[in-house]
């Protein structure tokens, strides 16, 4: 697996900006995710400057940045204060066509504190003398005042995580997935066959994503400790707050600060709640933390032991459980790349807890426009889908609001004849392989975008 994969629409936008120059634009997204080697995508066939923030020694930091715009020049260019660097880039770039990229920009400014008025004063008024893209790149979006055009990185879906394995099968692609989800460095570092890389590379202690994951909280958590039992108690099914905090034993304001936290980081996400804050809902948004907590760390507690195959063997049955649910969160995510989906979720009691016989309801617009109520099922593994199935979803179905309803079952191990014959005179009921869901080939992304403007608000569906 070599070279650069998907992330069409961030490279068409960037593109658009750098046929506008002078612009500027801020990257942003959480570590991991290619930020990097989108902006690397982006200039393999342009001039550049390219500046990356690095702790350390301000003189070493300089020496860096002269570096780079030596590199552009083809001449030894000097540099003997930072407050010179705009200065120095407009004369080397004079009006030429230029993109100039400041990385891990907050490591920057940390450097060189009086680097953001400069930058500021950059932007202001002297970028519009030149031909340059300006592009500052980082994690946190709150980083970099006035930037006007944003790009944010987000995980990649399903469907765009196929182009790191064209060899795979779709359950190898699925588990995969369900691995490590939509972040590409993970992806680049899975080797071979999914049920290898189980063993292989997240059994042992010194694992590499065992290791990633131990640095993610160890590095970025500040309560490491409450964080680790909360991602346990998730792990175990706890969805509400309350259920996190009795769970994990810890209070409700340390519950709050560490999901709050773990939130901001990327870690998890929170579902909106009518029913008051102890009755929110949250989830893992990292798959490689859901994976890791809700499989790994289950079966790895002897390894240290036991062999590393002993603890694979004892994760097997583990691990086909979860890819069960992860094959019902790729099923609500078909949805929203292959229909005009307003939105997607789980069917929910009062109390927040899931209604069980309905794996998901979308509420998509079909070709006429008409609003139409989706009810789903999904089944990995185990006995084909028949008309029983199908009626149990249509009986269950009706305490789901609307009249005209699209009935979508979901299957990786197929449908009986009776089923198939109904499917094909009924316009109301769709079946779906796991081929299907992986044969998608190109198919309308209805996530949010991550372009923005400052002056814009962007809505969540």
């Amino acid at each position: 697996m070599d070279g650069f994969v998907g992330r069409k629409k961030e490279l068409d936008y960037l593109e658009e900006l750098y046929k506008a120059v002078p612009q500027s634009c801020a990257v942003h997204g959480r570590v991991r995710l290619g930020k990097s080697s989108l902006l690397k995508e982006f200039c393999k066939d342009k001039p550049y400057i390219y500046v990356r923030g690095t702790e350390g020694l301000p003189a070493d930091c300089l020496r860096s940045m002269e570096d780079a715009v030596t590199r552009y020049s083809g001449n030894r260019e000097t540099l003997e204060d930072v407050q010179d660097f705009f200065s120095l880039v407009k004369r080397v770039c004079g009006h030429k066509k230029t993109v100039l990229i400041l990385d891990h920009y907050e490591e920057l400014i940390d450097t060189f504190p009086e680097m953001s008025s400069y930058i500021s004063s950059f932007l202001r008024r002297d970028i519009f003398g030149t031909r340059i893209l300006f592009i500052a790149c980082d994690t946190d979006s709150t980083v970099f005042g006035k930037i006007v055009n944003f790009v944010e990185i987000k995980p990649m879906n399903y469907i765009e995580c196929k182009g790191f394995h064209p060899e795979y099968t779709p359950l190898q692609h699925l588990k995969a997935y369900g691995m490590v989800g939509g972040a590409p460095a993970y992806h680049f570092l899975l080797k071979g066959d999914p049920d290898e890389a189980i063993r292989d590379q997240f059994f042992g202690r010194m694992s590499v994503f065992a290791l990633e994951v131990e640095s993610m909280v160890n590095s970025e958590a500040t309560l490491k400790s409450e964080c680790i039992r909360i991602l346990h108690a998730m792990a175990s099914g706890a969805e509400r707050f309350k259920d996190i905090m009795d769970i994990a034993d810890v209070s409700q304001t340390t519950c709050s600060k560490a999901l709050q936290e773990m939130e901001n980081k990327g870690f998890v996400v929170k579902e909106s709640s009518s029913n008051g804050f102890r009755n929110s809902i949250f989830s893992f948004s990292s798959n490689l933390l859901r994976f890791y907590y809700s499989v790994i760390t289950r079966c790895r507690r002897n390894s240290d032991f036991f062999s590393v195959e002993e603890s694979y063997a004892m994760s097997l049955g583990t691990v086909s459980e979860y890819m069960e649910g992860v094959f019902k969160m790729i099923c609500a995510e078909y949805v929203g790349l292959h229909y005009e989906c307003l939105v997607v979720g789980k069917v929910r009691r009062t109390d927040g807890s899931v209604f069980p016989d309905i794996d998901y309801v979308a509420l998509i617009k079909d070709s006429h426009g008409v609003k139409r109520a989706v009810p789903m099922v999904c089944r990995l593994s185990g006995e084909p889908f028949g008309m029983a199935d199908l009626s149990r979803l249509v009986d269950n179905s009706k305490k789901v609001n609307g009249t005209n309803k699209l009935y979508m079952m979901f299957s990786g191990c197929g449908f009986d004849d009776d089923l198939v014959k109904e499917s094909s005179s009924n316009a109301g009921v769709v079946l779906v392989t796991l081929e299907d869901v992986y044969g998608i080939e190109r198919c309308r992304d209805r996530r949010l975008t991550g372009f923005r403007s400052r002056r814009t608000t962007t809505s969540a569906l």
